[in-house]
């Protein structure tokens, strides 16, 4: 079978065209060694219903290219699995270095982080980490990726912490202090803005929500492991640690490609090429990939000399839309109350929660986190983004209403400890698809600043909280406050979440295409009532989906059935 597309059959004009342009594109950009295998995956990805008459391409590429083969055959592990699981492994050890340090930051004080601080500099120090994340280092990403692109914004993070852990070991005075945790805090807002959207970029579109579960499950074993850490050895010793971990991921990101998108956004098509052949099984699906980027970075203008200010985060409809979304299910979490389960001194806690840490060091529960994160990290690709969000708040407004605050409550020490336990597992779970989600949400020539300012403003709120509830602290109901926030946390997400599950990530834009208040009136008169007469009356009604409703508009499914 030859391998010139071009034989074999007579094509269509706009197949004549498409050769054409491959033929443009191959020699704009030096790609004429694959020309004949960009030809054949330009026609796959015009065609892609009608691969058999598609000359050159064999049963094989048939059945991968169609999906039928799958991208994991016959239970076998591939030289492609092979280079998944290397690739997935830097992200997990880099998640569990930011876990590691972010634990260290939380259990900083010697007392109690909701109480007020005696001073100016313990609040000061006490809020570094998030004012540094918020700031500094979520802004610092945007010039760090364009500069040194994404592996390398991770490696100036991960030589950042290297060099606050060891400052940390020390024993300086507080003004040094101040500033160790504020470098420490803008190497999190890095990472948090550079390791999930490595993630969604370089993943399969059907296995985003997997992959990018990584960074939850990593981050979790992190804490869990400076957790144990803390009941047995010396501060200083967990500060070498993560040192020590951090110097390898230095040395490991070199070995994984670059994200082949931000490759592409370069025009460094080549690079990009290499890059998508190392994360798809075969050359035609990276050459049908770089192919497809290709051609929506050209229609869409998402072109190397274009910059999206930050302005345009507020103004263009599309980004705007997406940054209302973000914001809203991502601020509230900083409101949940978790963050104060990881830090009050509830239960007779003493130096840092003695439960959170009994509860994380102790076998059966750490068990439990583990497989509930694999679990909702394995559904993220099945389920919906949107629905798995929405069933962790809840619980965690229900929580709050039996949490162990401790400062003149009469709750029960078991009702306490299961109460925390709670909280924390839901939160993790919800994290899954909430990191997923953030990354995914903003078009590639707003994803830098769509992320930086969305983390930054949950970081900043959540320090923002921290002062407040440290002056309020005791206010006999603060607790309730928690429940109020998770309560409206549910309503956000509720009526301004898009679904985002079903789609390759170019086309995640689309999903933000109606606008806002189109959207909130489909909830109100289409989707409420659906759910009520469904699941209350038990009806058997059927569901109409948004873009069949009268609110649509020729949109996209936002939340079928």
């Amino acid at each position: 079978m030859s391998g010139d597309v071009q034989l074999g059959r007579n094509i269509t004009r706009r197949e004549h065209q498409i050769l054409l342009d491959v033929d443009e594109f191959a020699t704009r950009y030096n790609l004429g060694h694959i020309r004949d295998l960009l030809k054949k995956a330009a026609l796959i990805a015009h065609n892609p219903s009608d691969l058999a008459q598609t000359e050159g391409l064999n049963q094989e590429e048939i059945d991968i290219a169609s999906g039928k083969d799958g991208e994991y055959r016959h239970g076998k592990c591939t030289p492609f699995q092979s280079r998944i699981v290397n690739s997935m492994m830097l992200i997990y050890l880099a998640a569990a270095v930011y876990g590691m340090a972010h634990f260290s930051a939380w259990t900083y004080t010697s007392g109690n982080q909701w109480h007020p601080a005696t001073s100016t500099l313990e609040s000061v120090a006490l809020n570094a980490p998030d004012l540094g994340s918020a700031l500094v280092g979520c802004w610092c990403t945007v010039p760090l990726n364009r500069a040194v692109g994404r592996r390398g914004a991770i490696f100036t993070a991960m030589v950042l912490i290297i060099v606050t852990s060891i400052a940390g070991s020390l024993e300086v005075w507080s003004v040094a202090n101040i500033i160790q945790r504020f470098c420490l805090g803008v190497s999190f807002g890095v990472l948090e803005c550079t390791i999930p959207v490595y993630c969604v970029e370089t993943s399969p579109d059907h296995q985003r929500g997997r992959v990018t579960g990584a960074w939850q499950i990593g981050s979790l074993f992190g804490q869990v492991f400076v957790a144990m850490l803390k009941l047995a050895v010396p501060v200083s010793w967990i500060y070498s640690s993560i040192s020590i971990c951090a110097g390898a991921i230095c040395i490991g990101c070199w070995f994984v490609p670059e994200s082949p998108r931000w490759l592409v956004r370069e025009g460094q098509m080549l690079a990009a090429f290499d890059s998508l052949r190392y994360f798809r099984p075969t050359g035609l699906l990276a050459a049908r990939d770089l192919y497809l980027l290709h051609i929506r970075f050209e229609t869409t203008g998402e072109v190397q000399s274009q910059r999206a200010p930050l302005l345009h985060l507020f103004t263009n409809p599309r980004a705007s839309r997406a940054t209302l979304a973000a914001v809203s299910v991502i601020v509230p979490r900083s409101l949940s109350g978790y963050h104060m389960a990881m830090t009050t001194q509830s239960l007779g806690g003493s130096s840092y929660n003695a439960i959170i840490l009994w509860l994380y060091v102790t076998l059966g529960y750490t068990l439990a986190l583990f497989t509930a994160i694999f679990t909702v990290a394995l559904a993220a690709d099945r389920a919906k983004r949107r629905k798995l969000l929405l069933w962790t708040i809840l619980p965690m407004a229900c929580v709050m209403s039996f949490y162990p605050v401790g400062w003149g409550f009469s709750v029960p020490h078991i009702t306490g400890i299961a109460a925390e336990a709670t909280l924390v597992v839901m939160y993790n779970i919800g994290q899954v698809p909430l990191s997923v989600y953030v990354a995914e949400s903003f078009p590639i020539q707003y994803r830098d600043y769509g992320l930086a300012f969305t983390i930054s403003m949950y970081h900043g709120s959540f320090a923002a909280m921290r002062v407040t509830i440290s002056n309020l602290i005791y206010w006999v109901y603060f607790r309730y406050t928690f429940a109020v926030c998770n309560l409206i946390a549910f309503i956000l997400a509720f009526f301004l979440m898009r679904e985002t599950k079903n789609l390759a990530l170019e086309e995640v834009p689309l999903a933000f295409e109606a606008p806002t208040r189109n959207l909130i009136l489909y909830r109100l008169s289409v989707e409420i009532p659906y759910i009520f007469r469904r699941y209350v009356l038990r009806q058997n009604v059927e569901f109409l989906p948004f873009e069949d409703s009268k609110y649509g508009g020729g949109a996209i499914s936002l939340d079928a059935e």
